[in-house]
């Protein structure tokens, strides 16, 4: 494919070789609609796939959120109802969804079968381009809201999106972060809440509902990415046959207009008997600019990493001693069109709460004038270089790109511009010694015209102060279609000084990974509980060559993540044996090797135990974890216990991670 080809109705517009992808990136656009159309045209076998539509909200309806549920409720050509629980009976996906986001909606899977993702992309095309629920009213009913009436009681709200927003906002974190967007945007759609407040969702009518449909969900507005290893011709030609050759050229959305600045303040009540006495909750707000410079945007993520990223990161640190709280969080909404940091204390009291704002401009005062350090600042470029490189994390890497490319489409942003980080990280290197990063500082926290402060305080009863076609099932696959070979890498087994290597040559863009097993099955079994803990410790206590303060910047200067744990393996040769093993994970840029084994290493045999307090600490911590996971994940901790009865891999892990665990 070539700039000016045409393609089964769709031209080459622009085309780019992309490093950080290993392969073109391709911008296309439909002829006869304006549909939009992004291929990443590289070897991955993982395929993925998105279609997504701006969609911008006018009031807190939810009404986009309601439509992301209801398309997924049977089409023209898959009736069934059922439909997006029953496509992972019939396919090979690893990965499918549809997320709601404040200004565009989407819809994406990854399979790496090449007949799964043709029937997938069918299923998620016919969804969203000819669903039933344009003609079944009770989908909407049942998605968005109704009412229903139970043993003659009084009727009541409900509906799947009413349902669930009612525990989005059963948390402070989420009333609060709602609270910081009415602050910063005012006057523009995120104001509103894109999933839906539970007291406006009722409000809209199903007329209304089908309007917005037909305004933003038509082919004018949007966007489709390819990525991957795939027959682009083929799916290309199946898209404009099938799908969008069959429409008309509309008027697509417009990004969500630019907010002037402001000096928000906002002061919300939450009801203590509903919620609980937790304190005050306070936020401080500061614009970053425009999304659509992605230079910068990387830069306040370096920043923010440098002076924030640990508790021992030198901003955050002097937060919590001049407050004199234990704890303190922050984070950067991005992804539209004003990005924003935020930084926000917990459960404290008003007085704290009217000091952060002060605390925050007094910090940032200090780190302008005595420089933030340029080993800080060069271990935070590293760490975050290092993030870029391993994309992906728990969803497939070419889920991580369809998603980002199609937040740029909806800011207006092209898609290498999403992409490609490695001249940006090479240029922020070059500007630590010019004092770049302290001038960003300084216009963030004290030259802003843009922030906000938010409080939420507890009080007493706080809301009373305010043409027929055939249809088909789910397409599935045929035993034939399951027999493709799945690759797998080639292991090389060498002997070395008695140690076992297992290494394995794959593309991973720069980044190494390594896996270090130390066999413990020896160990008494009263004494595995301790190895659990002396695996947690790790990172978290000063060695016998750094402080912890020294240590967190070697650790973001060399690595990229570390892990250690227990872990344990059935023997092949005899299943009612198992051997424990101590764990540790290493990933880090290949660049930075030696240096990477030579801090695992002083981790392991040189962390300095005698600090009881810290010890204490992780060990209360450990129980709260279990105690939540109780909660959330009783049925598991369950299985567990029971697994542990009849299996010795079962009894083995109930001893580190399980009930019997907790117990001691």
């Amino acid at each position: 494919m070539e700039i000016g080809e045409k393609i089964y109705g769709f031209e080459v517009k622009e085309k780019k070789y992309v490093r950080e992808v290993e392969g073109n990136i391709i911008q296309m656009e439909h002829l006869s609609t304006g549909a939009q159309v992004i291929v990443i045209d590289n070897q991955d076998v993982k395929k993925s796939f998105l279609v997504g539509f701006r969609t911008i909200p006018k009031d807190s309806t939810g009404v986009f959120h309601i439509l992301e549920h209801s398309v997924l409720n049977g089409s023209r050509r898959y009736p069934d109802k059922s439909m997006f629980v029953n496509l992972m009976k019939h396919s090979m996906a690893e990965f499918v969804n549809a997320i709601t986001y404040p200004d565009h909606t989407v819809y994406p899977f990854c399979t790496e079968n090449d007949k799964d993702f043709m029937n997938l992309m069918d299923v998620y095309l016919n969804a969203v381009f000819c669903p039933n629920v344009l003609t079944d009213k009770e989908i909407f009913e049942q998605e968005g809201w109704h009412f229903q009436c139970e043993d003659g009681k009084n009727p009541e709200i409900s509906g799947v999106v009413y349902n669930e927003m009612k525990g989005v906002f059963s948390s402070l974190d989420s009333i609060l972060e709602d609270e910081i967007s009415k602050a910063m945007f005012p006057e523009t759609a995120y104001r509103f809440v894109s999933g839906g407040f539970p007291d406006t969702i009722p409000a809209l009518s199903y007329e209304e509902f089908l309007e917005y449909y037909r305004t933003f969900y038509n082919a004018s507005n949007c966007c489709i990415v390819l990525y991957g290893r795939m027959n682009t011709e083929q799916i290309l030609e199946y898209i404009d046959k099938v799908y969008l050759g069959k429409m008309k050229r509309s008027e697509p959305a417009k990004p969500v207009m630019l907010q002037k600045p402001v000096k928000g303040i906002r002061n919300k009540l939450y009801d203590k008997e509903k919620f609980g006495n937790q304190g005050v909750f306070a936020s401080c707000t500061y614009s970053l600019g425009d999304f659509d410079n992605r230079e910068r945007m990387n830069a306040v993520y370096i920043l923010m990493q440098a002076i924030m990223g640990e508790d021992e990161a030198p901003m955050k640190k002097g937060l919590i001693q001049s407050l004199g709280i234990p704890e303190i969080q922050y984070f950067i909404m991005d992804g539209i069109r004003q990005p924003y940091f935020a930084i926000k204390i917990k459960n404290t009291d008003k007085e704290t709460a009217g000091r952060l704002k002060m605390a925050i401009t007094e910090q940032a005062d200090r780190l302008c004038r005595e420089g933030i350090g340029e080993e800080v600042l060069v271990s935070a470029i590293n760490r975050l270089e290092f993030w870029m490189r391993e994309k992906g994390g728990s969803w497939p890497e070419g889920i991580e790109y369809v998603l980002d490319i199609a937040g740029g489409w909806t800011q207006g942003t092209g898609p290498c511009e999403m992409i490609e980080f490695e001249e940006t990280y090479v240029k922020m290197r070059t500007l630590v010694k010019e004092g770049y990063f302290e001038a960003l500082l300084k216009k963030i926290f004290l030259e802003n015209a843009h922030e906000a402060e938010v409080f939420l305080e507890p009080f007493e009863n706080a809301e009373e102060k305010g043409q027929e076609e055939e249809t088909e099932d789910l397409p599935g696959l045929s035993a034939d279609d399951l027999l493709h070979k799945k690759e797998e890498p080639l292991t090389r087994v060498e002997e070395e000084s008695g140690i076992t290597y297992l290494k394995q040559e794959l593309p991973s863009k720069g980044v190494v990974y390594q896996s270090y097993y130390f066999d413990i099955s020896e160990l008494e079994p009263e004494k595995v509980p301790y190895a659990k803990l002396f695996s947690e410790l790790l990172g978290i206590l000063p060695t016998r060559m750094h402080s912890l303060e020294e240590l967190v910047i070697e650790k973001n200067m060399w690595l990229g993540n570390v892990r250690t744990y227990l872990e344990a393996y059935t023997n092949t040769d005899d299943i009612r044996h198992v051997r424990l093993k101590f764990v540790m994970d290493i990933s880090c840029l290949e660049q930075n090797l030696l240096r990477a084994v030579k801090l695992g290493e002083e981790l392991l045999y040189n962390t300095i135990l005698e600090h009881p307090e810290v010890i204490l600490k992780r060990i209360r911590q450990s129980r709260m974890e279990l105690e939540r996971g109780f909660v959330i994940s009783g049925n598991s901790y369950a299985s567990g216990r029971a697994a542990a009865h009849y299996m010795t891999e079962g009894a083995a892990r109930e001893r580190y991670s399980g009930i019997l665990y907790y117990q001691s």
